[in-house]
């Protein structure tokens, strides 16, 4: 047996403080893999351990938020990780920062090209892939559907959706036929304001779910453990409601 020696219950007690001031460390994931898209861009893939060439999986691929200017792919490698668990392979995907929307928008309509002509060596199937990102990230993965890419359905959490360029403006482009859209926002959110993203659903025939006194980025799994799962769930409905 252990015997609480003066030197050994110091030690407890100090031990006991640290843990009273400890912060919650974010644990970094890892994907399985990383590949070159475009120049130096790359996309970060999550894919179930079964996952092998020629198999017809579901795919998603994330846009992160951050202004076209800032962010990284890193805001949806939870999302990516939890979907992969359900065979569902996720791309995380880097694009250029810094040069303008309309650059970014190019660099997420390569992304979707790039793995639908992999698809097969990737082990999803080219019809079901998805796209979804958050705030100026939704605006890309909505795009990608406007420009004109075969994708299977959007999620976009809180996205941006009226721009001072009319022709990568999405409410601006309505009315448009868009696949399956699936739109989540917060209904304080005064970024991208809830009133906007009714007009646009509205116009497309997307879904809109408006939670509470949620702000910008309330769906972020470092902004909230709770709201992380309850909108992840409204995305698996969401496949499942449009044959996943």
């Amino acid at each position: 047996m252990w015997k609480i020696t003066k030197k050994r219950g110091a030690l407890f007690i100090l031990c006991l403080i640290n843990l009273t001031n400890c912060h919650i460390v974010r644990v970094e994931i890892i994907p399985n893999r990383s590949v070159s898209y475009y120049e130096s861009l790359k996309l970060h893939v999550f894919e179930h351990w079964k996952t092998k060439p020629g198999d017809l999986r579901q795919a998603i691929v994330f846009f992160h938020g951050g202004g076209w200017t800032g962010g990284n792919w890193r805001q949806f490698s939870y999302h990516a990780n939890d979907l992969k668990r359900l065979g569902i392979s996720g791309f995380c995907a880097e694009y250029t920062l810094g040069k303008g929307p309309h650059r970014c928008v190019d660099d997420a309509v390569r992304a979707i090209r790039y793995v639908r002509n992999n698809a097969r060596s990737f082990g999803v199937d080219p019809n079901n892939i998805w796209v979804c990102g958050g705030s100026s990230g939704g605006h890309l993965a909505i795009m990608t559907a406007i420009e004109g890419e075969k994708v299977a359905g959007v999620i976009a959490f809180n996205p941006v959706l009226k721009s001072d360029y009319i022709d990568i403006s999405p409410i601006d482009l309505t009315p448009i036929t868009m696949p399956p859209t699936l739109i989540l926002s917060g209904d304080v959110d005064y970024a991208t304001p809830v009133e906007i993203a009714q007009e646009f659903c509205q116009a497309v025939n997307g879904k809109l779910i408006v939670y509470k006194n949620q702000k910008h980025g309330f769906w972020n799994y470092a902004e909230s453990r709770r709201m992380y799962k309850k909108t992840m769930r409204e995305m698996v409905v969401f496949f499942k409601q449009n044959h996943y």
